[in-house]
């Protein structure tokens, strides 16, 4: 219920301060109205970079695991297109675990990219 009337003084801050008895209480209203805009706007800009910041450890760690440039990374600052276009030009085959580390290396690579031992 909470949510919902956070959503509704987003939807109706600027038509709240008609309501309010004497100026005073508009300002009091429209303070609040902003401060709530400015909450859902530093959420959604945390969800975005959070969402970027998961995308570009994925392609690090698989670009590293199939003994590619890490810097394929950069991929994901373009957010889920960038993600797109990574997994569709990434080295394809198998990845299994190296006998000597357990990190995951693509199946046939000379060397594991974690640890260096064949």
């Amino acid at each position: 219920m909470k949510k919902i009337g956070l959503f509704l003084s987003l939807l109706l801050g600027p038509a709240l301060p008609a309501l309010a008895q004497n100026d005073a209480a508009a300002c009091g209203v429209v303070g609040a109205a902003i401060v709530v805009y400015l909450l859902f706007l530093l959420f959604a800009v945390a969800v975005g970079v959070t969402i970027v910041v998961i995308i570009f450890k994925y392609i690090k760690k698989d670009a590293i695991s199939r003994g590619d440039s890490p810097g394929k990374a950069w991929f994901a600052l373009l957010g889920l297109i960038g993600l797109l276009i990574y997994l569709l030009t990434r080295p394809q085959g198998n990845l299994m675990p190296c006998p000597h580390c357990r990190a995951n290396r693509m199946q046939g690579l000379p060397r594991c990219p974690h640890c260096g031992n064949p």
